[in-house]
């Protein structure tokens, strides 16, 4: 299954003030929070068993390490998902980026050494963003290790058709819907927050 992007219904499109709103909806969550409405996401296009990857407390002081430079701090991996058929089914590894500037191919090539240590068919690089031109030949250079690319105008389109985080009356954001989020995602004592990354 790839994920398929289509525009709302042409009859009554959104206004372009409430795709603005939901951009700013996205990009104000924090990471938690929006890696679980990814997953929600991917849930209501078909794929099963989605995973989000929790990284480690950082040792010394029981809070998570949020490191800016190289890999990610689950090495390229947020999410993983199972994109399965009627025969086939498929290990999806899913990195995803809170971001106004566009991906780098840096992180391409971060999920696909993902891909190659976890054994995955598939990968998915999703944004609130663009993506670089050489992000793009990056994600197409491997046939064999298939990257696909979402990038934030996509992304407002899914959740527009899936009618997530907006309701369709009149085409306004649904706020209750990132506060479950928010809420579902709260840190404990045991399990501190981790701060937005722009890595």
């Amino acid at each position: 299954m790839n994920v398929f992007v289509q525009p709302p219904e042409k009859q009554m499109l959104p206004s372009q003030d409430v795709w603005r709103q939901l951009r700013e909806a996205l990009l104000c969550l924090d990471v938690p929070a929006f890696e679980a409405l990814i997953a929600e996401l991917l849930q209501r296009l078909g794929y099963s068993e989605t995973q989000i990857k929790r990284p480690a407390h950082c040792a010394s002081t029981g809070k998570r390490r949020a490191s800016r430079k190289g890999r990610n701090r689950h090495g390229g991996l947020d999410l993983q998902a199972c994109n399965r058929s009627n025969i086939t089914q498929a290990l999806v590894l899913v990195q995803v980026k809170q971001y106004s500037r566009p991906v780098s191919r840096r992180f391409v090539d971060e999920i696909r050494g993902a891909m190659l240590r976890n054994g995955a068919q598939q990968g998915l690089l999703i944004t609130t963003s663009t993506f670089s031109r050489t992000a793009h030949d990056a994600a197409a250079e491997n046939p064999l290790m298939p990257i696909t690319l979402l990038d934030g105008e996509q992304l407002l389109n899914l959740l527009f058709a899936q009618r997530l985080g907006v309701r369709h009356e009149q085409w306004n954001i649904d706020h209750g819907c990132f506060d479950r989020f928010m809420q579902h995602n709260e840190p404990d004592q045991d399990e501190p927050g981790r701060e937005k990354r722009d890595d």
